[in-house]
């Protein structure tokens, strides 16, 4: 029972990760054309 617990724990923590990934990028997809056109 505490397995699943901390497995759970994990899994929100690594999908939390790859979402905050997810953001950076498409921020990055909207910045990096901005900077070039400076």
């Amino acid at each position: 029972m505490e397995l699943n617990q901390a497995l759970r724990k994990e899994l929100v923590i690594h999908s939390l990760i790859v979402l905050e990934i997810q953001i950076f990028q498409q921020i990055d997809r909207v910045i990096s054309p901005l900077s070039n056109w400076r």
